[in-house]
C-alpha cells in the first residue's frame, strides 16, 4: 500500500510540474519498489510465481525507462545509480523465471530489497 499510495502522490506531481529530476527519481524508486514487492510476491507463491513476475517486469520496465531518460540527459548521478541497477538485476531476474515458463528457479532475496535467482 506504501508504493501504491507514493505512486499517485508522484505520478500527480509529475504532471503538475513537468520534468523535475528529484520527482522523476521518486517515481522511478518506486517503480523499483513496485518491481521489488511483486518479485518477492512471486518468491512466496510459487502457483503465482509467473504472473507476478510479470508483474515485476511491467513496474521494473517503467522504472528503466524513466532512470534511462534521467540517465539521456546526464542527471543521474553516482548516488542514483544503485537503485538503476537493482532494477535492471530485478528485471533481468524476472525474465528468467518467466523464461522457464513454470518458474521452477527460486527466487533469493538479498538485503536492500534484491532479488536473485536460486537454483
Amino acid at each position: 500500500a506504501r508504493y501504491a499510495t507514493a505512486l499517485d502522490g508522484f505520478e500527480r506531481m509529475v504532471k503538475q510540474t513537468g520534468q523535475n529530476d528529484d520527482i522523476f527519481f521518486g517515481l522511478a524508486g518506486t517503480l523499483t519498489g513496485m518491481g521489488t514487492a511483486h518479485a518477492a510476491a512471486a518468491k512466496m507463491s510459487p502457483a503465482a510465481r509467473t504472473s507476478e513476475c510479470r508483474q515485476a517486469v511491467v513496474f521494473y520496465d517503467r522504472s528503466l525507462n524513466i532512470f534511462s531518460e534521467i540517465q539521456r540527459r546526464g542527471a543521474l548521478v553516482a548516488q542514483d545509480q544503485e537503485m538503476f541497477h537493482r532494477a535492471q538485476e530485478g528485471r533481468a531476474a524476472c525474465e528468467k523465471i518467466i523464461a522457464d515458463r513454470g518458474g521452477t528457479l527460486a527466487l533469493k532475496e538479498h538485503g536492500e530489497g534484491r532479488v536473485d535467482l536460486e537454483n
